[in-house]
This record gives C-alpha cells, sequence and structure tokens, in this order.
C-alpha cells in the first residue's frame, strides 16, 4: 500500500496540512485561528487570487509552522505566525481554558462555545473588565460566580439555569 494521505482542513480560504501534529482550528466568520501544540503544519492559500485577466496577482506563499505557534488570517487580513504559550493552546483539551488578560466579553463567547446554558452579558461596559485565570470549560455558572468576586458583577439565573452577568 502507498503513503497515508495528509490530514488537510480548509478554512478562510487557506488549506492547512498536518505533519504528525495536535492542533486547533476555530473559525470565527470568515476569519481562522490555527493553535500548534506539537508537530508541523503548512498552510497555503486554498487557491491563489487572479487578477481580473486571470493572470495570478501573487506567487502563492505557504508558512510552516512550528509547535508552540498561532497563526491567524481573513477579513482580508495579511497571516501572521506568533509565539503562544503551548499549554494555553492546548488547555481545552483537558476541558479547561485559559484567559490571559483577556476581555470578559471574549472570554465568555469562548466559555459558550462549550455549553447548553450560555452565558448572556446584560451591561455591554461589564464586558470591558478584563479576565486571567484558568476555568472548566463546562461550568458556566462557576465562571459566572467567578467573575461576581472579582469584579461589580451580579449574576441572575434565567428560566432554563443560564447566567447572566450585569454591573452591580
Amino acid at each position: 500500500s502507498g503513503r497515508p494521505l495528509p490530514f488537510q482542513v480548509y478554512a478562510a480560504g487557506q488549506r492547512i496540512t498536518a505533519v504528525g501534529t495536535i492542533f486547533n482550528v476555530r473559525i470565527d466568520g470568515s476569519r481562522a485561528r490555527v493553535a500548534l501544540v506539537e508537530g508541523v503544519v503548512h498552510v497555503r492559500p486554498e487557491r491563489p487570487t487572479a487578477t481580473p485577466n486571470g493572470q495570478p496577482s501573487a506567487p502563492v506563499r505557504e508558512l510552516v509552522m512550528r509547535a508552540g505557534e498561532v497563526l491567524e488570517f481573513g477579513e482580508g487580513r495579511t497571516a501572521s505566525v506568533r509565539q503562544a504559550d503551548v499549554a494555553q493552546v492546548a488547555s481545552w483539551r483537558g476541558g479547561e481554558i485559559v484567559f490571559n488578560d483577556t476581555r470578559l466579553a471574549d472570554a465568555v463567547a469562548e466559555i459558550n462555545r462549550y455549553t447548553t446554558r450560555p452565558i448572556a452579558i446584560a451591561d455591554a461596559a461589564v464586558g470591558n473588565y478584563r479576565v486571567t485565570g484558568v476555568f472548566r470549560t463546562n461550568d458556566p455558572e462557576r465562571f459566572s460566580r467567578a467573575m461576581s468576586e472579582v469584579f461589580p458583577i451580579e449574576v441572575s439565573q434565567g428560566a432554563d439555569g443560564s447566567p447572566t452577568l450585569r454591573a452591580r
């Protein structure tokens, strides 16, 4: 038998090819983020962009990621690779999520990806508080209580048990 085909993911117009890896691809609208925990990942446009006369507008550029790097691209942004905390990148695998000076609104959006009881934010200003810590992905109530102990926030429960955060 021949060599196995490489594992490939298509996201936001990019082809991500895994080479002995542990990685996470997150798609948010037309933006995507690849976080690499282990191995090597090759990322290249799914198809080259073209000028009106059908000629390629630029040579196809492949990026190579190494363990501990995060790549973000999409929405007309140039792809950028940066170093990341590998423990933070891989934390979702253990049912935990790590926030490091993250806006509360962004932290809530991330927690809500893992639950059927999403957290709501009633007051927009509450979303601007900054969160740092390690939290369980499957316990929005506990996360909400923790936020009410640190910030001037109160938590109320909806009819379905979903927490709502509002300014005190």
